[in-house]
């Protein structure tokens, strides 16, 4: 499929499925008592807007490191990104990856453990939506990246937390076994890789006494999660 040139965007289509929005930019020069000085604007549906990307890098860049484990930070942004588009039928729909980010560094819940980290920042992400799900731009003031004040791509990314926070109760039973808990995060992530990762390990522990950990399985894949036991009994995200 061609690229569809929209108005604030250029859209491309990949055989895979998917599909990525490219921004499109324009330099701005303009003649001053102090000589000529550059800005840059960004395609809007309703017109140019003054914008410039790298504020916006800048910005993610400087507000992760000052958040509790910038690392981790970075790899949750990863993992919900992936969940967002872990269903074809979802990518239309939902939240843009700059919202999912913007909702990260505004709600992260750091932990040592990596799932507990993931589980407990959807549920902040939820929480903060299920009140507002308005999400404004963090560099062009007034702007927002949602649209208006019930936004149909904010609900939809709302609706799917609910639902993976649904599907890792589970998780939190005290005799969950590590086989049902890594079911629970293929459920939720539209995948095989966990109980075929623990498969693999049960016959690797036939020759070898070492077992990788499940919460170092989710730093690892970045992008799927693994559980362990949490405290208190049971198994955590």
């Amino acid at each position: 499929q061609a690229p569809e040139v929209r108005s604030n965007c250029v859209r491309v289509y990949y055989e895979a499925g998917y599909h990525v929005d490219l921004p499109v930019y324009r330099r701005v020069v303009t003649s001053t008592i102090f000589g000529e000085q550059t800005h840059y604007e960004l395609a809007a549906s309703s017109g140019w807007k003054r914008s410039d990307a790298r504020d916006v890098t800048d910005w993610y860049e400087e507000e992760r490191s000052k958040s509790a484990d910038g690392q981790q930070v970075r790899r949750l942004n990863r993992d919900l990104k992936k969940y967002a588009r872990s269903r074809h039928s979802w990518r239309a729909g939902i939240l843009s990856g700059f919202g999912i980010s913007v909702l990260v560094l505004e709600r992260f819940q750091q932990d040592d453990r990596e799932d507990r980290a993931l589980y407990d920042t959807m549920v902040a992400i939820r929480d903060r939506l299920d009140w507002d799900l308005e999400v404004a731009h963090p560099v062009t003031p007034g702007d927002y990246i949602t649209s208006g004040a019930d936004d149909a791509r904010a609900r939809s990314f709302r609706e799917k937390l609910s639902d993976a926070i649904d599907a890792l109760q589970p998780l939190f039973k005290a005799d969950c076994t590590r086989e049902e808990a890594l079911n629970c995060w293929d459920k939720v992530f539209a995948t095989t890789f966990f109980g075929e990762r623990l498969e693999n390990e049960q016959r690797a522990s036939m020759t070898a006494p070492a077992i990788i950990g499940s919460a170092a399985l989710l730093t690892s894949t970045s992008g799927a999660a693994d559980a362990v036991d949490s405290a208190g009994g049971g198994r955590s995200a």
